[in-house]
C-alpha cells in the first residue's frame, strides 16, 4: 500500500496510507538518537492491515515538533481528519507531545499515550536521565 505525502517541509513530514478507510489513526515519531530515517516512505502497516487509514507524522530532529513547519502540519492534519468517521491517536515518548499538539485541531475520539515525556505542572519538563549527552 503506497504512502501519499500530505505535507513535506524542511522539518516535518505528514503522510497517509489507506486513505479510503472510514477510521484514521495518527502516529508520531518518538525520540531517537539517529533521525536519518525521518523521510522514508513505508509500505503498509499493521494499522492499515486492520482497516485504518494511517497518518504518520515524522520530524527531522528531536525538537518535540516545535519548529517552523508546525502551522502547515496542523492545517494539513486538520484537513485530512475531516474525512473520517472516527479519529484515533497513538503515541509514545516524544510522540505524545506531537499528539497533544494535533489535538488542538483534531477532535480525537480516542488517544493512547505510552510514557509521554511531558507534564501538566508548570516548570516541570522532561526529566529522563538516560541520554544526558544528547540533551546538551
Amino acid at each position: 500500500m503506497a504512502e501519499r505525502e500530505l505535507f513535506k517541509g524542511a522539518h516535518m513530514r505528514l503522510a497517509i496510507q489507506n486513505a479510503t478507510a472510514r477510521r484514521v489513526l495518527f502516529t508520531f515519531d518518538n525520540w531517537a538518537k539517529d533521525r536519518s530515517f525521518w523521510d522514508q516512505a513505508h509500505e503498509g502497516t499493521t494499522y492499515t492491515d486492520r482497516g485504518f487509514a494511517h497518518v504518520r507524522l515524522t520530524t527531522r530532529a528531536n525538537d518535540w515538533y516545535l519548529n517552523p513547519d508546525l502551522a502547515p502540519v496542523l492545517a494539513a492534519a486538520e484537513s485530512v481528519s475531516r474525512d473520517y468517521h472516527a479519529r484515533h491517536g497513538l503515541a509514545f515518548s516524544m510522540g505524545g507531545y506531537g499528539l497533544m499538539l494535533l489535538s488542538r485541531v483534531i477532535a480525537f475520539d480516542q488517544t493512547l499515550f505510552f510514557s509521554p515525556h511531558t507534564s501538566h505542572g508548570f516548570g516541570i519538563g522532561p526529566t529522563d536521565p538516560r541520554f544526558p549527552a544528547d540533551f546538551a
